[in-house]
């Protein structure tokens, strides 16, 4: 037998089967995507077909043909020729084998669709870019994984540092105010950063209110009076240089963002907060804290009145003053770690007094604070109207966790009876250690409102994990 004759016997035989004792090269046509399939053909390990060919899919069971062969995408359009390939997904017609549409081999394939005229290199589509290079738009200079310009959503994906995520575009650097403990300049630029906050807070006005701290201790502390500015200093720790003063002190028509920041160690007597928001003077100051840890401070770690507070995946910890106090005013807190908070004092975990009805206090976790004898450990709710407050763990060793006047306690856990709607009495099974994260079993997991729709949680993980979403700044991933 002439050997050009052996081999078309050979692939005619490993089409049926994949080893044979008359050949021993395998058959690159063969595949079984699971265990028992391979078994079946008595093949001990996985045979994948090529994802990036044009069969890139396993038919196991032979509903398209022979079992075990790669094939076609079974989906993909018929075809006799490009114009029959109308999809920017698959815009070539694989004329030579399959005779269905294709992915593109280049962006030669793709410049019948307009704006999409680029080859993305793993899926073959057609699309708008592959590099932020073809993104060129303002509020759209991210390239997403799926080919198409979209606006930025986090500050490492802009090339200055800085996303302004209410926009979706990227700050140019002359808008922001460098900061470096190391630097010595005053202009606060990126080539010349300031070495202090206390420099680079005069310089904001206009389109400069943006401050990226870079990583380091600084010890200051920083009042912003009258300033709209946007904070973003994650591995950066900021504590104040004296005695009975605040990390940093928001006033009057203030608007302050804060990312990222530890702000902790104030000393001194009840002034010395993590941070303090106020209007002793005229205007309504706002505060919003992104992923800040407030802690070791020896007043409050958060002490607002008459003004607007939002705190989002955050911990507050280990302030002898209390956790948050907020009054006449509003909040909007999430996600958060309240624990460890207080001391012989009037506030444990957190105090919330005649602030809007429409604020939010929902998916924290209030743990293992201290206060005085008989003032409630977690929280201490009063509002004019009636204040929600949902889906939240109140949890320590002392059983009087909550007192409240018109606030409505829904879908909560706690070691205190709540009464209420959805409410939970149990131990919510911490993993431990400090670590207020929840353990699986929890009788918090699958208990919160089922008609919460919050997305994520403290860590970025994706809300529901289950048929509920859990109590608590957690969602446990299984």
């Amino acid at each position: 037998m002439t050997s050009r004759w052996s081999a078309v016997l050979c692939l005619l035989l490993s089409a049926l089967s994949f080893a044979s004792t008359a050949c021993t090269k395998e058959n690159p046509a063969f595949c079984c995507s699971t265990l028992e399939s391979c078994g079946a053909a008595g093949v001990s390990s996985l045979r994948s077909c090529d994802a990036a060919g044009n069969r890139p899919f396993c038919d196991d069971t032979g509903d398209f043909g022979p079992a075990h062969t790669c094939i076609p995408d079974p989906t993909a359009p018929a075809c006799d020729g490009a114009d029959d390939c109308v999809a920017p997904e698959r815009p070539v017609c694989d004329t030579a084998d399959t005779g269905t549409c294709v992915g593109c081999d280049d962006a030669n394939d793709c410049t019948r669709f307009g704006g999409r005229n680029m080859c993305h290199p793993t899926s073959g589509a057609c699309v708008e870019c592959t590099s932020p290079a073809h993104c060129t738009a303002a509020t759209a200079p991210v390239c997403g994984v799926d080919g198409a310009c979209r606006g930025c959503d986090a500050d490492a994906e802009c090339g200055s540092g800085v996303c302004d995520e209410s926009t979706g575009a990227c700050v140019a650097e002359d808008d922001i105010i460098y900061v470096d403990r190391n630097g010595a300049g005053t202009l606060c630029t990126r080539t010349m950063p300031c070495a202090a906050l206390t420099v680079a807070t005069p310089l904001l006005g206009g389109a400069r209110r943006f401050i990226v701290v870079a990583a380091g201790e600084y010890t200051e502390s920083v009042t912003l009076d009258g300033k709209v500015a946007t904070i973003i200093g994650p591995g950066a720790s900021l504590r104040p240089n004296a005695f009975d003063l605040p990390a940093v002190l928001v006033l009057n028509a203030s608007t302050v963002q804060i990312e990222g920041m530890r702000l902790y160690s104030a000393g001194g007597n009840a002034n010395g907060d993590g941070i303090r928001c106020a209007a002793p003077v005229s205007g309504n100051p706002s505060i919003t804290l992104l992923g800040v840890r407030i802690d070791s401070n020896v007043g409050f770690g958060v002490d607002a009145s008459d003004c607007a507070v939002t705190i989002r995946r955050s911990t507050i910890s280990g302030n002898t003053g209390g956790g948050v106090s907020i009054s006449d005013g509003s909040f909007d807190i999430t996600n958060t770690f309240i624990t460890g908070n207080g001391a012989n004092t009037a506030v444990g975990g957190a105090r919330l007094m005649n602030n809007a009805t429409s604020s939010v206090f929902e998916f924290n976790t209030v743990a293992e604070n201290v206060a005085g004898s008989g003032v409630a450990k977690s929280l201490i709710c009063a509002a004019v109207g009636t204040q929600r407050i949902a889906n939240n763990i109140f949890f320590s060793g002392d059983q009087t966790q909550v007192s409240q006047t018109n606030c409505n306690l829904e879908f909560n856990l706690s070691n205190m009876g709540l009464g209420g709607s959805g409410n939970v009495t149990a131990s919510p099974t911490f993993v431990g250690g400090g670590d207020f994260h929840l353990m699986p079993g929890s009788e918090g997991i699958d208990a919160a409102d089922p008609n919460a729709t919050l997305s994520i949680d403290f860590d970025g993980h994706t809300r529901p994990q289950g048929a509920r979403r859990d109590m608590g700044a957690d969602e446990v991933v299984p």
